[in-house]
């Protein structure tokens, strides 16, 4: 028996015994499932009901499985436009790999494409001839917690400054990090102009103090009154 029939075999038991609720409005979403060494195989899938879902994983039993973060009035349409956009959730995915952590040095290395120097840590260029590297990254529970703490930030964030705090869903991304889904109907209809704004505004994007009420007053540096502040203001 080869690994992808063992791992066919190990996927059908799990199924069989396993009913998936993979998301909300299912049969708005358009499904893409993958085999064994590709995770997008076929696309375009769509089902009408979660049972319908899961007797097509119990009877096609494919190695991956995804669903598309927006809702269509036809899923599976083709091409694209004939879907007709309903609208999507908004989702922030956290890495480790996005994050310098200080336990890079002690699991990760690499090694240059050229000179073939090895090293410890994620590193851009080889130390010895600047040449690109090879890196060899590994997750840690200290990656993992680090991560955490970043998703934290971000959903206090969203729920202080701007009153985002119902329909969020966490989810492990199977490796390096999380992803929070917020499946507020109040969001999912944002354009993606709105949704670049969003982003600008949680990373503090062209934030310029002295329209906060932060300015110099001769040698005095004036600060708005933290009782009157809100948003970025409060936070600096």
């Amino acid at each position: 028996m080869d690994a992808a029939q063992f791992l066919r075999g190990k996927f059908k038991s799990y199924y069989s015994r396993t009913t998936l609720r993979p998301a909300v409005r299912v049969d708005e979403r358009e499904f893409g499932i993958g085999d064994f060494g590709k995770k997008i195989s076929s696309r375009h899938l769509s089902f009408s009901t979660n049972e319908e879902l899961n007797f097509f994983l119990r009877n096609e039993v494919p190695f991956y499985i995804s669903c598309s973060a927006a809702f269509y009035k036809f899923p599976a349409a083709r091409p694209m436009e004939a879907k007709q956009l309903l609208g999507a959730d908004l989702i922030y995915e956290f890495d480790a790999d996005d994050l310098k952590t200080s336990c890079k040095l002690q699991h990760d290395s690499w090694k240059c494409k050229s000179c073939s120097t090895t090293g410890e840590g994620a590193v851009e260029a080889c130390s010895n001839c600047g040449s690109g590297v090879e890196v060899d990254e590994w997750v840690c529970p200290e990656c993992l917690g680090q991560v955490k703490k970043q998703a934290k930030v971000l959903v206090e964030l969203l729920a202080t400054d701007l009153g985002i705090n119902e329909g969020m869903a966490f989810n492990f991304s199977g490796g390096k990090g999380y992803h929070i889904h917020i499946r507020s109907e109040k969001l999912q209809s944002l354009s993606a102009a709105a949704r670049v704004e969003l982003v600008d505004y949680l990373t503090a994007n062209s934030v310029k103090p002295e329209n906060l009420g932060f300015f110099m007053d001769g040698k005095k540096f004036v600060c708005p009154l933290p009782n009157s502040s809100y948003g970025w203001a409060a936070r600096i």
